[in-house]
Protein backbone atom coordinates (compact mmCIF):
# COMPACT_ATOMS: atom_id res chain seq x y z
CA UNK A 1 0.00 0.00 0.00
CA UNK A 2 1.22 3.14 -0.71
CA UNK A 3 0.35 4.54 3.08
CA UNK A 4 2.60 1.93 4.49
CA UNK A 5 5.74 2.98 2.15
CA UNK A 6 5.21 6.42 3.05
CA UNK A 7 5.11 5.76 7.01
CA UNK A 8 8.50 3.43 6.20
CA UNK A 9 10.27 5.75 4.56
CA UNK A 10 9.16 8.43 7.43
CA UNK A 11 10.03 5.71 9.88
CA UNK A 12 13.87 5.40 8.09
CA UNK A 13 14.35 9.08 7.79
CA UNK A 14 13.53 10.71 11.09
CA UNK A 15 12.42 8.51 14.09
CA UNK A 16 15.76 6.53 14.87
CA UNK A 17 17.09 8.86 17.36
CA UNK A 18 13.54 8.68 19.31
CA UNK A 19 12.31 5.91 22.10
CA UNK A 20 10.37 3.57 21.25
CA UNK A 21 7.19 5.65 22.98
CA UNK A 22 8.12 8.40 20.68
CA UNK A 23 8.32 6.61 17.61
CA UNK A 24 4.85 4.67 18.49
CA UNK A 25 2.78 8.64 18.88
CA UNK A 26 4.55 10.24 15.82
CA UNK A 27 4.06 6.82 13.54
CA UNK A 28 0.03 7.14 15.13
CA UNK A 29 -0.09 10.84 14.14
CA UNK A 30 1.61 9.97 10.56
CA UNK A 31 -1.37 7.29 10.57
CA UNK A 32 -3.94 9.55 11.23
CA UNK A 33 -3.09 12.41 8.82
CA UNK A 34 -2.95 9.21 5.84
CA UNK A 35 -6.31 8.76 6.95
CA UNK A 36 -7.57 12.20 6.87
CA UNK A 37 -6.13 12.24 3.41
CA UNK A 38 -7.39 9.10 1.78
CA UNK A 39 -4.21 7.62 1.42
CA UNK A 40 -4.85 3.84 2.56
CA UNK A 41 -2.12 2.45 4.78
CA UNK A 42 -2.36 -0.87 6.75
CA UNK A 43 -3.76 -0.11 10.38
CA UNK A 44 -1.43 -2.39 12.13
CA UNK A 45 1.34 -1.08 10.41
CA UNK A 46 5.04 -1.87 11.87
CA UNK A 47 8.43 -1.30 9.92
CA UNK A 48 9.52 -4.62 10.97
CA UNK A 49 6.84 -6.00 8.77
CA UNK A 50 6.77 -3.85 5.67
CA UNK A 51 10.95 -3.17 5.34
CA UNK A 52 12.11 -6.19 7.82
CA UNK A 53 13.76 -9.30 6.01
CA UNK A 54 12.97 -12.33 9.13
CA UNK A 55 16.35 -14.16 7.47
CA UNK A 56 18.48 -11.07 8.36
CA UNK A 57 16.83 -10.81 11.94
CA UNK A 58 17.16 -13.81 12.97
CA UNK A 59 20.89 -13.60 11.85
CA UNK A 60 21.46 -10.62 13.31
CA UNK A 61 19.60 -11.96 16.75
CA UNK A 62 22.43 -15.14 16.67
CA UNK A 63 25.12 -12.55 16.08
CA UNK A 64 24.19 -11.08 19.73
CA UNK A 65 21.53 -8.35 18.74
CA UNK A 66 18.61 -8.14 21.64
CA UNK A 67 15.33 -9.34 20.47
CA UNK A 68 13.50 -6.08 22.11
CA UNK A 69 11.28 -4.35 18.61
CA UNK A 70 13.25 -1.06 19.12
CA UNK A 71 16.28 -3.27 18.54
CA UNK A 72 15.25 -4.96 15.36
CA UNK A 73 13.78 -1.46 14.38
CA UNK A 74 17.37 0.38 14.40
CA UNK A 75 18.79 -2.70 12.71
CA UNK A 76 16.13 -2.16 10.01
CA UNK A 77 16.72 1.83 9.93
CA UNK A 78 20.69 1.24 9.74
CA UNK A 79 20.10 -1.32 6.84
CA UNK A 80 17.84 0.52 4.93
CA UNK A 81 19.20 4.11 6.01
CA UNK A 82 21.11 5.37 2.46
CA UNK A 83 23.06 7.67 4.74
CA UNK A 84 24.30 7.44 8.43
CA UNK A 85 21.42 6.76 11.13
CA UNK A 86 20.74 8.16 13.77
CA UNK A 87 19.92 5.87 16.30
CA UNK A 88 18.97 5.31 19.92
CA UNK A 89 20.61 2.84 22.07
CA UNK A 90 18.62 1.14 24.91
Amino acid sequence: MTGNIVLSAGYVSYLGCYTAKYRLELLQNWQKFLNTNNIKNDLNFTVRQTLGNPISIRDWNIKGLPKDDLSIENGIISTNATRWPLLIDP
